[in-house]
């Protein structure tokens, strides 16, 4: 693929076009480490990242992100994935049937001879514990991050306070993606990253799309762990051929 092929892709290709382009240059770099093919999976990534303002999962990039607050110096971001809302959704139908009976006795109550007053004073704690879930996991939802970067996977959770994962690629070992049965018909799962500085397993729940997260994730520790071996080799050869010329 050319330069030129290059640019027309990234201005009229769809988001998997561009991932796919992204794999099979992934693929050459393994079999040749032609190391000018880095900046190109990168650059394709990060426009199948960018097309129509979408993540993975089909979310919009958060401008205001934890990870784009605190970006390294020479760091990109790959791609921004986002945790499945099917959670947040079942909480608020579920507290919509719950809650709905309780609307239909108020209005019963409120004609009739009984004290509305004293249903009113009732419902008002009822409320509350049949909405809060749903309150939950919509702010649980909203301030879930997990990115890949050039340099590392960040994952932010938390509500009240930021609870940061941070795996440097150098880390990670390998990484596999689980999904239940429902998690195969509504596209989540668990990214299961294994890195020997977290002693063993750190599992991801409930991703949108795993399986582009993984491959993306893997793609990233290959890319950074050859970039390494260039350059501790370049460093070598520069170091050999100051010592012949002294």
């Amino acid at each position: 693929m050319s330069d030129a092929e290059d640019q027309d892709r990234w201005k009229n290709g769809t988001p998997e076009q561009l991932l796919k382009d992204a794999h099979l240059l992934t693929e050459r770099f393994k079999a040749t480490h032609d190391h000018s093919l880095v900046p190109r999976i990168q650059a394709l990534r990060q426009a199948a990242h960018g097309r129509s303002g979408e993540a993975i999962g089909n979310a919009r990039p958060q401008l205001d992100s934890y990870i784009r607050r605190n970006l390294r110096s020479g760091e990109t971001i790959i791609l921004e994935a986002r945790i499945t809302a099917l959670q947040l959704w079942a909480a608020a139908v579920i507290s919509s049937v719950l809650f709905g009976p309780f609307i239909i006795a108020f209005v019963f109550f409120s004609g009739s001879e009984y004290e509305p007053g004293l249903f009113l004073v009732a419902l008002i704690p009822v409320s509350l514990f049949i909405i809060l879930p749903s309150v939950y996991y919509y702010f649980r939802y909203k301030r879930a991050e997990l990115s890949v970067t050039s340099m590392r996977v960040v994952e932010k959770t938390g509500i009240f306070s930021d609870n940061v994962v941070d795996t440097a690629l150098d880390r990670i070992q390998n990484v596999v993606y689980k999904q239940p049965i429902l998690g195969k018909i509504f596209g989540y799962g668990t990214v299961i990253i294994q890195s020997a500085a977290r002693f063993g397993v750190e599992g991801i729940p409930n991703v949108q799309k795993p399986q582009e997260v993984r491959d993306a994730i893997l793609q990233q520790v290959e890319l950074y762990r050859q970039k390494q071996i260039q350059d501790q080799a370049k460093a070598i050869a520069e170091s050999m051929l100051r010592n012949k010329t002294a």
